[in-house]
């Protein structure tokens, strides 16, 4: 399965034609100002939105199973003057990666882990590490007709082993619908849950 969503994915971003600077959809900005700055890891970061926006003051890790989106962030960052190291990971296998060390910040966008994944990313986060997630919710689905597999149901993920709830919310932006949460690593949490 992982190399047919490589496949995918690399598909997808080699046929983009578009090269306006992607950027994270503007109610996330605030909450990507509110992280502290340190190093952030940028989970299916795509060609860059976000890793783009937190480079300016972030050491940042861009990771994505397409190493054709992480050749067009990475063409983004040298044209834009911005520092961001990329590594091509299928995020099931992130438990026996080596390469990835303890990050200040984590940060997914469009994405829904599956739950076999959400205690591989939270051992990559420091103690009070932060953990910021948005992506679409089943009002996107409901609006969309996007695979309901993918998107997050109501308060889904209030409660996350390891971590704590500092804020959560629901937005919409040029008819996608998301939920954003924002979580705190606990501090007695050792590096495997």
């Amino acid at each position: 399965m992982a190399e047919a969503d490589r496949q995918k994915w690399d598909r997808i971003f080699s046929n983009k034609s578009d090269s306006t600077l992607p950027s994270p959809p503007q109610f996330l900005i605030p909450y990507l100002d509110q992280l502290p700055v340190g190093r952030s890891l940028d989970i299916a970061s795509g060609d860059g939105a976000v890793s783009l926006h937190l480079a300016a003051h972030h050491q940042v890790t861009a990771l994505d199973i397409s190493s054709e989106a992480l050749k067009r962030q990475q063409s983004f960052a040298d044209t834009s003057g911005l520092t961001i190291e990329t590594w091509q990971q299928d995020l099931d296998a992130l438990e026996s990666n080596d390469h990835l060390s303890l990050f200040d910040n984590l940060t997914i966008l469009r994405y829904k882990p599956s739950a076999t994944q959400w205690p591989s990313l939270v051992a990559l986060l420091k103690p009070h590490g932060h953990l910021l997630i948005a992506t679409f919710n089943t009002a996107h689905h409901e609006h969309t007709g996007f695979n309901q597999h993918y998107c997050l149901a109501p308060d889904e993920l209030v409660v996350l082993p390891g971590v704590k709830l500092l804020a959560h919310s629901h937005h919409s932006q040029n008819d996608a619908f998301y939920d954003v949460y924002l979580f705190q690593k606990l501090e007695d949490q050792g590096a495997v849950l």
